[in-house]
Order: structure tokens, then sequence, then C-alpha cells
């Protein structure tokens, strides 16, 4: 039987380790390294993307797929990212003109 370089008993380490060895010095240094207010946002109340002016839908096939025309998206073929109308509006929302 090959060796695996490990006794029994021995658990391989991934070579991070907070100095306390708890992952609550962790946590607390999340806190402060990442200020959270950045991602609160100022959605409108009670709207969603299927009464936003910037939704576009797109008839592939027999399916019809929304997109929003303000987010770009590096994963879809036409650059757009991909949407679902009951999301909540985001921050670029605009009420539609129909």
């Amino acid at each position: 039987m090959a060796k695996s370089g490990l006794q029994a008993g021995h658990v391989r380490r991934c070579g991070f380790e907070s100095p306390g060895g708890s992952h609550n010095n962790l946590l607390e240094m999340s806190d402060t390294l990442f200020d959270l207010d950045v991602f609160k946002t100022d959605n409108p109340v009670g709207k969603t993307c299927r009464t936003c002016y910037w939704r576009e839908r797109w008839q592939c096939g027999g399916r019809v797929i929304q997109y929003c025309r303000r987010n770009p998206s590096s994963r879809t073929f036409n650059g757009l990212l991909k949407i679902k109308v009951t999301n909540k509006a985001c921050d670029l929302y605009k009420e539609d003109e129909k």
C-alpha cells in the first residue's frame, strides 16, 4: 500500500488559522473590513421588474426570456442580464410609461 504522507489520526490543514485558534477573530475582522452599508439600496417599495421601463422581452423558440437593458452580463449572448419579472426592483428602476 502506498503511503500518503499522513500518519493515522493526522489531519491535513489548510495553512490559515487565526492567531487565537478561533473563528471569532475572523468574524470580527470581516465586520471591520467590509462596510455593509454600501450594499443597502433605496429600492422602490412594492415595485418589481415587471413594471420597469428597462425590461426587454426576447423570444427564443417557444420561450420568452426577460432581460434588463441597464444591467450588463458577460454570461448571456446579448450582454444583458437575464431577470425574472417577479424580482424586486433595483436602484435603476424607472416606471414604464405604458
